[in-house]
């Protein structure tokens, strides 16, 4: 009875039974903020390295091991990263 929190109580007693969803650890506002940085690293890095330079370590890395396989393929240039690259281009160089 101790585990059963007051506000479960009904005025008489009786207890009732609700459900208590946690919240979710990670929300989308979070989570819209996380891919936003990690495309504007991936556009800083392809803007002071260059796209040729970047590609070449990018493909070094898809014949690595698995981890490394994981690593390219996320940090594939894509067309974001790219247009955040050519924002970035006069700042960095």
């Amino acid at each position: 009875m101790d585990r059963v929190r007051q506000s479960d109580r009904a005025e008489d007693g009786v207890i009732v039974l609700t459900n208590h969803r946690p919240e979710a650890a990670i929300n989308l506002k979070g989570f819209t903020l996380l891919v936003a940085v990690f495309l504007a690293f991936k556009g800083f890095v392809i803007a002071y390295l260059g796209l040729d330079v970047y590609s070449a370590a990018i493909q070094k890395l898809e014949y690595g091991s698995l981890l490394e396989q994981a690593g390219a393929f996320i940090m594939r240039p894509d067309v974001v990263s790219q247009a955040v690259a050519g924002q970035l281009l006069p700042i960095v160089r």
